[in-house]
Formats: C-alpha cells, sequence, structure tokens
C-alpha cells in the first residue's frame, strides 16, 4: 500500500546578512560595540557584558583596548576551527 502525503504550500523566506539594517539594527561588525555602549543601567546586562568581556580577553586573547572592536567573525572563525579539528579546551572563563 503505498500512502501519499500532501503538504499545504509553504512560503519560504531567505533573508541575508544586513536584512535588518534599513530597521536600524547593527551588522555584525558592529553589534560588539552597540553592547558594550549601551546605557540602561540593568545589573543583568552589566553581569553579560562583564562574562563576555571576560571570554574575550581570557579565551580569545583579546587585547582590553580592542574588545569594542571585535566582530562576531572575530569569534566565529577560532570556534569553527575548533569544531572542524575536533579540537577543544576546557572551559577557562570564570
Amino acid at each position: 500500500m503505498t500512502t501519499t502525503m500532501c503538504f499545504p504550500e509553504k512560503t519560504v523566506y531567505i533573508l541575508g546578512a544586513g536584512f535588518s539594517r534599513p530597521a536600524g539594527a547593527p551588522n555584525q561588525a558592529e553589534i560588539l560595540s552597540k553592547i558594550f555602549s549601551l546605557q540602561l543601567g540593568d545589573e543583568r546586562l552589566e553581569e553579560s557584558r562583564r562574562h563576555l568581556r571576560r571570554f574575550l580577553q581570557d579565551d580569545l586573547i583579546v587585547n582590553f583596548d580592542q574588545i569594542e572592536n571585535t566582530t562576531l567573525e572575530d569569534i566565529y572563525t577560532p570556534i569553527d576551527r575548533c569544531i572542524v579539528s575536533g579540537w577543544s579546551s576546557p572551559l577557562v572563563s570564570r
């Protein structure tokens, strides 16, 4: 017995880099700078920034002076290389 399933027609949208730019969202090169410059007075945001800054300095060895100029590509590249090579290390950040 053969069963045929029918699915309703679906529309798929593929959005590229920069799609949200016209709405004022930062691109990947600007996002960390925007995160570090937000002034919301929210302790959770401050704690998250401290963790992010520590990760960038301790694990990715980014100079303190260069943290706000770091791009997402600078973060993803070493992670991708570790995944491809099958290499990982214990979590260093505290």
